[in-house]
């Protein structure tokens, strides 16, 4: 019994030796920390992520996808008023079929009733041109390109260089959050996001993503003003972002950042939302909501249902279901949501605060936005919600500190007090409310 208690008290007071897992343990968590905390992880992840990225860059410019959507973009830009419909619709498909492929070709005109229709009727064809020269931003810097390096190639070649800008964009936040040990877990997401595929396909969205994000990157980095006008060029790209900018002017009001960047780029994107809707003979909200989400039409020409409340609800389980189905964008958001929820947890116990105000204002205005474009247009695609997901992504990521990286997040802190310099300390402590968590 003595000899029992003899050894209970050396293992209480530490005289117990450890056991060689504990030692080994140790040893992987002080050289884990000394890699984390060095240069050298950034250099390694940032020059494998910079690699991927222009290596990706490469394989879509050399193999591009000749998505339908190539035809009409073709058409809004080459349609200055001179040409009629049939003009336009022949030089539109005459140049897509000089650049594919013999069976390629034939799937994009027959692959269903609506395609066969289209290639078919030069007048339907052009009735569906203004619900895509709304773009106006896209169309224009399509037919600037294409003037340059050939129509196709040129609207190709926008996806191309936004992806690399987009990519450049991600490891710049990361290097400036001190995040660069997350680079892995940040590609991972964007590539099931489908940064691949928007890198391939003639459409504005990966050109709009590349704009968003790097517009909320310099918000966030405390140059308000530069980053709403790079919002702003994101809303004249594809006009739904002007939802982003309302998202984000609500947040800003909400938890009391600096308002007039919010509200100056919101009110400009309204005045710049009815000059092109009005210039483009878009159809009208309910008329492209009952296209795009309750039942494709072959002809735009008279159309004009009245509003149907069946049709519309339909619309909405409809986005549900094969959004689950078949996209990825609703698991990424619930990751991330959980996400939010644990580092917020965390900061709650830590005695403060887990967010510094402008990453609070950021990602409620990326999950208004989000919860905005599917009440507006219930779409199930990932790509419409690509840009919103990659910035809650990177704006959650730059908070997360494991152990191992324990040792930079005074760093992220400084950083976000100086791009924040007006933030005051939380209430509910005396010390200053901490930006980053450490695990």
């Amino acid at each position: 019994m003595a000899v029992t208690e003899s050894m209970a008290s050396k293992a209480n007071h530490g005289g117990a030796s450890k056991a060689p897992a504990d030692y080994i343990a140790a040893l992987l968590s002080s050289l884990g920390q000394r890699f984390v905390s060095s240069k050298l992880i950034s250099l390694t992840f940032g020059a494998l992520f910079a690699l991927i990225i222009v290596g990706l860059a490469a394989s879509n410019y050399v193999k591009p996808d000749y998505n339908w959507d190539l035809a009409p973009y073709l058409a809004a830009a080459m349609d200055d008023g001179s040409l009629s419909n049939e003009e336009l619709h022949s030089r539109s498909w005459s140049l897509i079929e000089e650049e594919t492929e013999p069976h390629d070709f034939a799937k994009l005109v027959t692959n269903d009733d609506y395609r066969i229709h289209q290639y078919a009727n030069p007048d339907d064809f052009a009735s569906m041109l203004p619900m895509y020269a709304v773009k106006a931003g896209y169309v224009g810097l399509g037919k600037m390109l294409g003037q340059v390096v050939g129509p196709i190639k040129g609207f190709h070649l926008i996806s191309v260089l936004s992806a690399v800008l987009l990519g450049f964009v991600v490891l710049n936040w990361l290097r400036w959050g001190k995040a660069m040990h997350a680079a892995p877990l940040a590609l991972a997401i964007v590539l099931i996001l489908g940064y691949v595929g928007l890198g391939r396909a003639a459409m504005p969205d990966m050109l709009t993503a590349a704009f968003l994000v790097w517009g909320c990157e310099r918000y966030m980095r405390g140059q308000e003003w530069a980053g709403i006008a790079l919002l702003f060029v994101s809303f004249l790209i594809r006009p739904d972002g002007i939802l982003f900018l309302f998202a984000l002017l609500l947040a800003v009001v909400a938890f009391g950042h600096r308002l007039l960047p919010a509200a100056a780029g919101f009110a400009a994107s309204v005045a710049a939302y009815l000059a092109i809707t009005s210039g483009s003979e878009h159809p009208g909200w309910w008329v492209h909501f009952y296209f795009s989400a309750v039942e494709i039409q072959n002809s735009m020409i008279g159309f004009d249902p009245a509003f149907d409340v069946v049709a519309f609800a339909k619309a909405y389980a409809r986005g549900i279901i094969v959004g689950l189905r078949d996209h990825t964008w609703w698991a990424v958001l619930a990751i991330l949501l959980m996400g939010w929820g644990l580092l917020a947890k965390a900061g709650n116990r830590s005695g403060g605060r887990a967010f510094s105000r402008a990453s609070t204002v950021m990602l409620w205005a990326c999950l208004m936005a989000i919860g905005g474009k599917f009440l507006l247009f219930p779409l199930p695609e990932s790509r419409v919600y690509f840009g919103p997901l990659v910035v809650m992504t990177l704006v959650l990521l730059t908070h997360w500190r494991p152990d191992l990286c324990a040792s930079s997040a005074s760093e992220h802190i400084a950083d976000e007090q100086e791009a924040e310099p007006e933030i005051a300390p939380s209430q509910d402590s005396g010390k200053s409310a901490p930006r980053v968590l450490v695990y």
